[in-house]
């Protein structure tokens, strides 16, 4: 997929998922900062059915509709904005 405004560094492995302290799976560190956390509660990304210990395969989490959505709308995520911008002025 090709992102008009974020090269993410989470799809390039410049940068690697991360597990919280909560038990579930973020895209990277930057996402589970204080200021970014609510946006990714509202996208459904801390549901219980995504936390760690609720999944057979961690590949379900991936594959579920709210990872898709994160992936499908990264211009909306002020820490993919700002860490994974491709314009150099962010």
């Amino acid at each position: 997929m090709e992102y008009k405004n974020v090269d993410p560094k989470c799809l390039t492995g410049e940068n690697a998922i991360s597990y919280t302290t909560r038990g579930y799976i973020v895209p990277c560190c930057w996402c589970d900062s204080p200021s970014i956390r609510p946006l990714l509660e509202m996208n459904g990304m801390y549901e219980d059915e995504l936390k760690v210990e609720n999944v057979d395969k961690i590949e379900h989490i991936f594959l579920s509709d709210q990872w898709i959505d994160f992936y499908n709308n990264l211009d909306r995520f002020p820490a993919c904005l700002h860490y994974c911008s491709k314009n150099e002025n962010t």
